[in-house]
């Protein structure tokens, strides 16, 4: 029963982000890149892009990462099995 509900919930997690989440980021983050090109507040900008980006790569790809096989979940796996051996 759990693994059916965690499937629905997997489903509506990749519609939301897909379908919501994703517009939205993007379209915040090209807003206020204008503002920053507009006041040519060129450091903010950069530094904007450089912290938008990983907020991104956390968003968006956190199943790559973070899901039972994920790398960082797998990596992070291995080095304490060989860590306890």
């Amino acid at each position: 029963m759990n693994l059916f509900f965690a499937k629905g919930l997997d489903g509506l997690y990749t519609q939301f982000v897909n379908d919501w989440l994703g517009p939205i980021y993007l379209i915040t983050v090209a807003i206020f890149a204008v503002v920053f090109l507009k006041d040519r507040k060129f450091r903010e900008l950069f530094s904007f892009i450089a912290i938008a980006t990983i907020v991104a790569i956390l968003i968006f790809f956190t199943k790559d990462f973070f899901s039972k096989e994920g790398k960082i979940t797998s990596s992070v796996r291995d080095a304490t099995a060989d860590a306890l051996k």
